[in-house]
This record gives C-alpha cells, sequence and structure tokens, in this order.
C-alpha cells in the first residue's frame, strides 16, 4: 500500500481525510488459458495506480478506466481491501463517475512500433537505439530526454536491454527488460515532462522498467495489440 494509506474492511483506501473505494469484478473473462478481471475505482486514478502497484499490477495493464488483473491478482486486491462488484455494475459506476472510456479509446489498443536488443555503450548515458528516431517530438524535451537515458542506462547495469515501444493512445509505453539485476543504488527521480510516470519492476524473472510518455497526436484508430483480450468492460 502507499504511504498513509490502509485498507478497511470496507474496502476503502484512507488518505488524507478522504475515501476512495477501489473494486474488482468478477474473474470470469478467459485469456491466454485462465480468468481475467478488472481492477478500478470510484474516483482517483492516481490512487487505483498506487493500489494496483502495491500488488504488482504492471502499468501497462492499465486500460484507460481499469486494470487488467489476474485471479490471482484478484485474490491479492480483494485482501488488501478491494469490493467486489459485478461487470455491468463496474460500467455503470465508471459512468456515473465520469472514467469511463468511450468504445475504442482503451489504453490496450495499441500498436508495436519498435522492439530491439540493445547493449548500453560505454560512456556518457544515450537513448537506445531507434528510440530517438522513433520519437523525433521528444528532442523538444532535453531534460527528459537526459533523465531517459540515464535511467535506462542506470536500469540495464551494463548488461544488454529488450526495449520495446508501444503506441498507445495519447502516448507511449516503453518497455525494458533487463538481462542482469539492477544496481543496488538504482532509483528512478520524479519523471520530468512529458514523461508520465516510469515504475521499474526488478523481479528475477521479469526485470522490467515501464516508462509512459505523453505523445504530442492523438490518433483515432489504433491497432488492436496481439496482448488485448475483449470483454464487456473493454468495449
Amino acid at each position: 500500500m502507499p504511504a498513509g494509506s490502509t485498507p478497511t474492511s470496507a474496502g476503502f483506501i484512507e488518505r488524507e481525510g478522504h475515501s476512495l473505494s477501489v473494486v474488482v469484478d468478477e474473474a470470469i473473462w478467459w485469456f491466454r488459458g485462465r480468468r481475467w478481471a478488472h481492477l478500478s475505482c470510484d474516483g482517483d486514478l492516481d490512487e487505483l495506480h498506487r493500489f494496483a502497484a502495491s500488488l504488482g499490477v504492471h502499468r501497462i495493464a492499465f486500460g484507460g478506466d481499469h486494470y487488467d488483473v489476474t485471479d490471482a491478482q484478484r485474490d491479492a486486491a480483494l485482501a488488501a481491501g478491494a469490493v467486489p462488484i459485478g461487470a455491468r455494475e463496474l460500467v455503470r459506476l465508471l459512468r456515473r463517475t465520469g472514467l469511463r472510456r468511450p468504445a475504442g479509446e482503451g489504453g490496450h489498443r495499441c500498436g508495436a512500433e519498435l522492439e530491439l536488443r540493445w547493449q548500453p555503450p560505454a560512456g556518457p548515458p544515450v537513448l537506445p537505439g531507434g528510440v530517438a528516431s522513433a520519437l523525433p517530438w521528444l528532442a523538444a524535451w532535453p531534460r527528459a530526454v537526459d533523465a531517459l537515458a540515464t535511467a535506462t542506462c542506470g536500469w540495464s547495469g551494463a548488461a544488454p536491454l529488450t526495449v520495446r515501444l508501444l503506441r498507445r493512445r495519447e502516448e507511449r509505453a516503453l518497455l525494458m527488460i533487463a538481462d542482469a539485476p539492477p544496481p543496488a543504488s538504482f532509483a528512478l527521480p520524479v519523471p520530468p515532462p512529458p514523461i508520465s510516470g516510469w515504475w521499474a519492476w526488478p523481479q528475477p524473472d521479469h526485470r522490467l522498467l515501464e516508462v509512459f510518455i505523453r505523445a504530442p497526436d492523438a490518433p483515432t484508430q489504433l491497432s488492436m495489440s496481439n496482448d488485448a483480450h475483449a470483454s464487456e468492460v473493454d468495449r
């Protein structure tokens, strides 16, 4: 749980004098051989992101108004205080609170722009090859470029990386999977704009650094990723 927040038996997160209800529907959506559910809230999405991160749910699983979570992650969410809710009730809740994204605007609709293996060179931190050319508008934000290069090279610890760049509505998701553990001193500072957020997941089986960058464009239609799955909430 984030600092200053505690789950209650009523399924609320108490934070700075107000309550936020995190909700999760039934794990009934089959995808890749297992059941999935949707984790959302009736208020502040920033708190939802913190709650999801406390469960180990990757930010890339956020679909604009909900997270896709496995049945095991759903159980963990309930144990942490999330409120069980029906799928149709969840849709009504999102519409009532104004969080509901229009059909076709979910964050899961994305296309791959870049995927490569990259070995950080010796010397000053630089962006992975191909990233700068895929994001030419990022050059207008030199602080963000420097911070991203420093974070990327620091995360790799001089080991090779698998780099994936995904095109999502209103943002780009940069995913970097390291072959070796990051140095013990690795830490992420507050991200400078237009980087909207970054998360480090140093698990031994999947050392993932997620970076989300606000894009200057808002495409009207994106291709469906092979990792996406449709449900009543996703439509």
